[in-house]
Protein backbone atom coordinates (compact mmCIF):
# COMPACT_ATOMS: atom_id res chain seq x y z
CA UNK A 1 0.00 0.00 0.00
CA UNK A 2 1.34 3.37 -1.05
CA UNK A 3 0.68 6.08 1.54
CA UNK A 4 3.12 8.83 0.53
CA UNK A 5 0.37 11.32 -0.37
CA UNK A 6 -1.50 10.62 2.85
CA UNK A 7 1.63 11.25 4.91
CA UNK A 8 2.15 14.59 3.13
CA UNK A 9 -1.37 15.61 4.10
CA UNK A 10 -0.78 14.61 7.71
CA UNK A 11 2.56 16.46 7.66
CA UNK A 12 0.88 19.63 6.40
CA UNK A 13 -1.85 19.46 9.01
CA UNK A 14 0.41 18.77 11.98
CA UNK A 15 3.51 20.81 11.17
CA UNK A 16 2.17 23.54 8.85
CA UNK A 17 4.87 22.78 6.29
CA UNK A 18 4.55 24.98 3.24
CA UNK A 19 6.76 22.75 1.06
CA UNK A 20 4.46 19.79 1.57
CA UNK A 21 1.41 21.93 0.82
CA UNK A 22 3.03 23.15 -2.41
CA UNK A 23 3.78 19.54 -3.37
CA UNK A 24 0.14 18.60 -2.82
CA UNK A 25 -1.07 21.62 -4.82
CA UNK A 26 1.37 20.76 -7.63
CA UNK A 27 -0.24 17.33 -7.95
CA UNK A 28 -3.57 18.98 -8.78
CA UNK A 29 -2.18 21.76 -11.02
CA UNK A 30 -3.38 20.15 -14.25
CA UNK A 31 -6.91 19.60 -12.97
CA UNK A 32 -7.15 23.11 -11.53
CA UNK A 33 -5.83 24.66 -14.78
CA UNK A 34 -8.36 22.66 -16.79
CA UNK A 35 -11.32 23.75 -14.68
CA UNK A 36 -10.20 27.38 -14.48
CA UNK A 37 -9.93 27.54 -18.30
CA UNK A 38 -13.42 26.09 -18.63
CA UNK A 39 -14.88 28.59 -16.17
CA UNK A 40 -13.39 31.67 -17.88
CA UNK A 41 -14.02 33.69 -14.75
CA UNK A 42 -11.88 36.03 -12.76
CA UNK A 43 -9.91 34.38 -9.98
CA UNK A 44 -11.34 30.91 -10.63
CA UNK A 45 -7.90 29.35 -10.40
CA UNK A 46 -7.37 30.98 -7.01
CA UNK A 47 -10.84 29.91 -5.89
CA UNK A 48 -10.04 26.30 -6.72
CA UNK A 49 -6.68 26.48 -4.92
CA UNK A 50 -8.36 27.97 -1.85
CA UNK A 51 -10.99 25.23 -1.97
CA UNK A 52 -8.28 22.56 -2.15
CA UNK A 53 -6.37 24.07 0.79
CA UNK A 54 -9.57 24.20 2.86
CA UNK A 55 -10.29 20.60 1.91
CA UNK A 56 -6.83 19.54 3.06
CA UNK A 57 -7.17 21.45 6.32
CA UNK A 58 -10.63 20.05 7.06
CA UNK A 59 -9.93 16.40 6.30
CA UNK A 60 -9.63 14.04 9.25
CA UNK A 61 -6.14 12.45 9.42
CA UNK A 62 -7.37 9.42 11.30
CA UNK A 63 -9.95 8.51 8.69
CA UNK A 64 -7.67 8.84 5.65
CA UNK A 65 -4.99 6.58 7.12
CA UNK A 66 -7.24 3.60 6.33
CA UNK A 67 -7.25 4.40 2.59
CA UNK A 68 -4.68 4.17 -0.17
CA UNK A 69 -3.24 7.17 -1.98
CA UNK A 70 -5.24 6.58 -5.14
CA UNK A 71 -8.50 6.61 -3.17
CA UNK A 72 -7.65 9.89 -1.43
CA UNK A 73 -6.45 11.41 -4.72
CA UNK A 74 -9.70 10.32 -6.33
CA UNK A 75 -11.65 11.92 -3.49
CA UNK A 76 -9.79 15.23 -3.94
CA UNK A 77 -10.26 15.14 -7.72
CA UNK A 78 -13.96 14.48 -7.34
CA UNK A 79 -14.24 17.29 -4.79
CA UNK A 80 -12.51 19.69 -7.20
CA UNK A 81 -14.90 18.64 -9.95
CA UNK A 82 -17.89 19.30 -7.68
CA UNK A 83 -16.48 22.73 -6.78
CA UNK A 84 -16.01 23.44 -10.50
CA UNK A 85 -19.69 22.55 -11.09
CA UNK A 86 -20.77 24.80 -8.21
CA UNK A 87 -18.70 27.73 -9.53
CA UNK A 88 -20.00 27.11 -13.04
CA UNK A 89 -23.62 27.29 -11.89
CA UNK A 90 -22.84 30.43 -9.91
CA UNK A 91 -21.30 32.07 -13.00
CA UNK A 92 -24.28 31.03 -15.14
CA UNK A 93 -26.71 32.60 -12.67
CA UNK A 94 -24.67 35.80 -12.64
CA UNK A 95 -24.54 35.90 -16.46
CA UNK A 96 -28.29 35.38 -16.71
CA UNK A 97 -28.92 38.23 -14.29
CA UNK A 98 -26.53 40.48 -16.18
CA UNK A 99 -28.27 39.64 -19.47
CA UNK A 100 -31.66 40.57 -18.04
CA UNK A 101 -30.29 43.81 -16.64
CA UNK A 102 -28.67 44.59 -19.97
CA UNK A 103 -31.93 43.89 -21.83
CA UNK A 104 -33.79 46.25 -19.50
CA UNK A 105 -31.30 49.02 -20.20
CA UNK A 106 -31.40 48.42 -23.96
CA UNK A 107 -35.21 48.28 -23.95
CA UNK A 108 -35.34 51.53 -22.00
CA UNK A 109 -32.93 53.14 -24.44
CA UNK A 110 -34.92 51.91 -27.44
CA UNK A 111 -38.13 53.14 -25.82
CA UNK A 112 -36.68 56.63 -25.34
CA UNK A 113 -35.28 56.61 -28.86
CA UNK A 114 -38.66 55.49 -30.18
CA UNK A 115 -40.45 58.29 -28.29
CA UNK A 116 -38.08 60.86 -29.75
CA UNK A 117 -38.78 59.56 -33.25
CA UNK A 118 -42.53 59.68 -32.65
CA UNK A 119 -42.32 63.25 -31.35
CA UNK A 120 -40.29 64.22 -34.42
CA UNK A 121 -42.83 62.63 -36.75
CA UNK A 122 -45.74 64.38 -34.97
CA UNK A 123 -44.17 67.68 -36.05
CA UNK A 124 -45.22 66.82 -39.62
CA UNK A 125 -48.92 66.95 -38.70
CA UNK A 126 -51.02 70.11 -38.86
CA UNK A 127 -52.34 71.60 -35.60
CA UNK A 128 -55.80 70.06 -35.85
CA UNK A 129 -54.37 66.55 -36.50
CA UNK A 130 -51.94 67.00 -33.57
CA UNK A 131 -54.83 67.96 -31.30
CA UNK A 132 -56.91 64.92 -32.32
CA UNK A 133 -53.97 62.46 -31.99
CA UNK A 134 -53.05 63.85 -28.56
CA UNK A 135 -56.63 63.51 -27.34
CA UNK A 136 -57.11 59.98 -28.70
CA UNK A 137 -53.66 58.45 -28.13
CA UNK A 138 -52.14 60.33 -25.21
CA UNK A 139 -55.23 61.27 -23.21
CA UNK A 140 -57.11 58.06 -23.99
CA UNK A 141 -60.36 59.62 -25.17
CA UNK A 142 -62.55 57.66 -27.55
CA UNK A 143 -63.35 59.07 -30.98
CA UNK A 144 -66.93 59.82 -29.94
CA UNK A 145 -65.74 61.69 -26.80
CA UNK A 146 -63.38 63.79 -28.92
CA UNK A 147 -66.25 64.49 -31.33
CA UNK A 148 -68.45 65.75 -28.48
CA UNK A 149 -65.66 67.96 -27.08
CA UNK A 150 -64.79 69.50 -30.43
CA UNK A 151 -68.33 69.76 -31.74
CA UNK A 152 -67.55 67.72 -34.86
CA UNK A 153 -69.05 64.47 -36.08
CA UNK A 154 -67.62 61.14 -35.02
CA UNK A 155 -66.91 60.26 -38.66
CA UNK A 156 -64.97 63.50 -39.21
CA UNK A 157 -62.81 62.89 -36.11
CA UNK A 158 -62.22 59.28 -37.15
CA UNK A 159 -61.22 60.44 -40.63
CA UNK A 160 -58.76 63.02 -39.24
CA UNK A 161 -57.32 60.45 -36.83
CA UNK A 162 -56.82 57.86 -39.61
CA UNK A 163 -55.23 60.46 -41.91
CA UNK A 164 -52.85 61.53 -39.12
CA UNK A 165 -51.93 57.93 -38.35
CA UNK A 166 -51.19 57.22 -42.01
CA UNK A 167 -48.98 60.35 -42.14
CA UNK A 168 -47.16 59.18 -39.00
CA UNK A 169 -46.65 55.72 -40.48
CA UNK A 170 -45.29 57.19 -43.69
CA UNK A 171 -42.84 59.46 -41.87
CA UNK A 172 -41.92 56.99 -39.14
CA UNK A 173 -41.35 53.96 -41.37
CA UNK A 174 -39.29 55.76 -44.02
Amino acid sequence: MNKEFIFKIIDVKKNNKDESMLDILAIFDNIINKYSRKLNGEDTKQDLYVFLIKLINNIDELSIVNYEDKQVLSYFSKSLKNEYIRLSKKNDRRKNNEDYNCEDRVWGYNFIESNIEVVDSIKNLNNYEKKIIKMVVLNGYSVSEVAKKTGKSRQAISQVKNRAISKLKKVYLT
